[in-house]
């Protein structure tokens, strides 16, 4: 049986001292069996900081988050344990106005550290306790919980103003006239973190302490350097607090921002070549993932679309929220439809694979191509292809003479034995030609590989291009599966 006496030295041992302000999470069934319970853990914290200090608790109540419910400061019960409901009833206790993060305290400065919440712009930032515990030399206490329960590592995203922190309505009631109010809560975090892998870093910072009380582990943190060592971690990795678990949503979703931030300082859009059937919601969830919302239409994906229905398909490509940078018309009997679709969809330009044979019928196939892409107010882009008319830096001079550009295709250029970057782009084009860049690698055989792991020099091709500010599509030709070629795509980036 733990006393309340037990619980006030291990406290002292592991480094409370009175006069502490200290934010408290705590499971009281980590500590074992605790003479009193509840009462007895609150009575040995207040003992433990003594008359001038104080104690605060997250007092958090999920409906209030999850489905909107109007947040009561005196009714809605704290949902983080039994010490801080036990906390929140307790004769003495305040409890934060505050519709998704409410902190309840007692003690000298318990009025103080919750005044305002409600107005700060943010739930864990500037005006909230949780900055409060920062500036007056606090300390948090996880108290038989670990990382993941430490709610001011949510105040280092918010300083660290991370990518995937979105805007959240709320509603509460506001006690001075019981009215219902709605405010709009600004950087909002998400529901799942990986705080746990900052342990490491806060040990070797020297700003954690880490002991025994009962069964409980437990950790006392000083609050300021906790969150320098958390905002410096983010700094390093946006996505330091993600974790990287394919199956959990939450943790795709909020790289799939941080992509999408990183994005949109490049000048070229992000795109992925389609050529299977496809359930476009889920493709959409898949590729937010990687920060992508840009498709090109493939050959064959466009044959079974138009089979479909144009009115239908297109909807279903409009309802998934992705755009369509290009719907590729090769081998299409039927232009006009492709057209029709590509209007539909919101498709600026048309790309075909230059005809293999006869230089004159090929030339007039894509003649009649950029006819009827003109008369519909589209772009004609002509995608190299090792077994055509267009194959090598030398052929390409074609498109000139049509008004077409080039949709660059490394992995074709490398299958004819031409170094797709220092022979065909650093030497051997019109660099005014390349309108698109295909993210596609290949062998010198023919055989594709993932970006950057043949012999296609995609790397030097998206770099050189990022340095001339292309403003076209690169796009993503996939070759074993998506998930694995955007993943290749973004190591790239990454090491550039």
């Amino acid at each position: 049986m733990i006393r309340k006496d037990d619980i006030v030295q291990g406290l002292r041992e592991l480094g409370v001292r009175e006069g502490d302000l200290l934010m408290v999470h705590t499971a009281l069934s980590s500590i074992g069996r605790v003479e009193g319970g509840a009462d007895a853990v609150i009575d040995a914290l207040i003992d433990a900081v003594g008359p001038s200090g104080t104690i605060a608790m997250p007092t958090l109540y999920i409906p209030s988050i999850t489905s909107g419910e109007v947040f009561d400061v005196d009714q809605s019960p704290s949902q983080m344990g039994k010490v801080t409901e036990a906390f929140r009833k307790r004769q003495g206790t305040v409890r934060s106005v505050h519709p998704t993060h409410p902190i309840a305290a007692s003690g000298a400065r318990a009025e103080e550290l919750i005044a305002e919440h409600v107005r700060a712009t943010t739930a864990c930032g500037e005006g909230t306790p949780f900055t409060k515990l920062i500036e007056w030399g606090g300390k948090v206490l996880l108290l038989g919980v670990d990382q993941d329960r430490n709610t001011l590592l949510h105040t280092a995203e918010d300083y660290a103003d991370s990518p995937y922190l979105t805007p959240r309505f709320a509603r509460y009631r506001d006690p001075s006239d019981g009215q219902v109010k709605d405010i709009t809560l600004q950087k909002f975090p998400g529901p799942h973190r990986d705080f746990i892998g900052l342990d490491r870093l806060f040990r070797e910072a020297g700003v954690m302490r880490t002991g025994k009380i009962g069964k409980a582990v437990c950790r006392l943190m000083d609050a300021a350097g906790t969150v320098r060592v958390a905002v410096d971690a983010l700094k390093r990795d946006p996505a330091a607090v993600l974790c990287e678990n394919p199956a959990c949503a939450d943790c795709v979703r909020q790289r799939g921002a941080i992509r999408r931030k990183e994005l949109a300082a490049e000048d070229f859009t992000l795109s992925v070549r389609i050529d299977e059937p496809a359930d476009f919601e889920a493709l959409s969830r898949e590729l937010w993932g990687f920060g992508i919302t840009s498709i090109e239409i493939g050959t064959e994906l466009l044959r079974q679309l138009i089979g479909y229905g144009l009115e239908r398909s297109a909807k279903a490509v409009l309802d998934s929220g992705l755009s369509v940078t290009a719907v590729d018309v090769s081998g299409n009997k039927s232009i006009g439809d492709a057209v029709k679709f590509a209007a539909q969809v919101g498709a600026r330009t048309l790309v075909k694979s230059a005809p293999p044979g006869d230089l004159s019928a090929g030339r007039a196939r894509l003649e009649m191509v950029a006819s009827a892409a003109n008369a519909a107010g589209l772009r004609l882009m002509v995608r190299n292809n090792s077994t055509s008319m267009v194959n090598t830096a030398e052929s390409t001079g074609l498109l000139k003479e049509l008004g077409a550009s080039l949709a660059f295709d490394p992995a074709e250029f490398a299958a004819v034995g031409q170094s797709p970057f220092l022979k065909v782009y650093y030497h051997g084009i019109s660099k005014s030609l390349i309108s698109q860049l295909y993210v596609k690698d290949g062998w010198f055989d023919g055989e594709l590989a993932e970006p950057g792991f043949g012999n296609g020099e995609v790397k030097e091709l998206i770099s050189i291009l990022r340095c001339r500010s292309f403003s076209g599509p690169m796009v993503i030709w996939p070759r074993e599966s998506i998930a694995r070629s955007c993943r290749a795509f973004w190591e790239l980036l990454k090491a550039m």
